[in-house]
């Protein structure tokens, strides 16, 4: 077993992972009310807390003398001011965002170091490669799109105007309507990012750093009417569609994620 957090395996610098701990489900939040003279209570439902992953570990020191100094190194390794990426040996295609969230007490017995590290990660594994699809699109036509995870995600969705000027085009994701009320003219394009609540002419895309965009681009924000889109698990639909009835590339990004 293995794990590798902000870049670096515990294999690489000589820890031997004795233990892996993650609950089935992160933490549940929900909310319940008694009512006196209801049987039962109300639900309240709330969003997925946390979730806490525990690495039972193991190094041995060349002596006795050194196991503080590998413990530095150690700590080195796992102090980060934010999250960063934790990949699982039995998962190498899906990572957590993660945070050391104990102190990490180290029991010694002459060479031998022993300690428990403590993740506090978001709720959701994300895959490690982003799911890119695209197509040519009619209007009114129903393109399908598969999401493979077991959560909901929210995609980067970019309407490329490469049949002509686009008056008015619309996205229709399951029963969520995304309108943006302008013109992409030809060989431009809009990006639509779920993820940032944001949408932009032709911006660099990077889902991975949310909102993370050149401020020189413009924002089309004031011209949108509708919900930002999200994808469910398992099959979706996408129907564009266009005022002067043109054809539209579509092309959607995402990161598949799962509980």
């Amino acid at each position: 077993m293995d794990f590798i957090f902000n870049g670096i395996s515990a294999s690489s610098i000589g820890i031997k992972v004795l233990n892996t701990k993650r609950s089935i489900l992160p933490d549940i939040r929900d909310q319940y009310e008694t009512v006196p003279g209801k049987i039962g209570s109300y639900l309240f439902a709330q969003p997925f807390g946390d979730r806490i992953i525990e690495i039972e570990c193991a190094f041995v020191s060349q002596t006795a003398d050194t196991i503080l100094q590998d413990a530095r190194k150690i700590s080195a390794w796992l102090s980060t001011n934010k999250k960063a990426q934790l990949i699982l040996s039995k998962e190498t295609d899906k990572y957590y965002m993660a945070k050391v969230s104990n102190k990490v007490d180290i029991d010694q017995t002459l060479y031998l170091g022993q300690f428990s590290i403590q993740f506090t990660c978001e709720p959701f594994a994300y895959s490690l490669d982003d799911n890119i699809q695209q197509f040519t699109a009619q209007p009114g036509a129903t393109q399908g799109i598969y999401n493979n995870g077991t959560a909901e995600t929210n995609p980067v969705i970019s309407i490329i105007a490469a049949w002509g000027d686009i008056k008015n085009p619309k996205i229709t994701l399951n029963d969520i309507t995304f309108l943006y009320k302008g013109t992409i003219t030809n060989n431009s394009q809009i990006d639509i990012n779920s993820e940032s609540f944001t949408c932009y002419k032709g911006m660099d895309r990077d889902i991975n750093t949310t909102g993370g965009y050149d401020p020189a681009e413009d924002s089309i924000l004031a011209l949108i009417d509708g919900e930002f889109p999200t994808l469910q698990p398992g099959p979706n639909s996408l129907i564009f569609s266009c005022e002067n009835g043109v054809n539209a590339d579509i092309k959607i990004q995402f990161k598949e994620r799962w509980i």
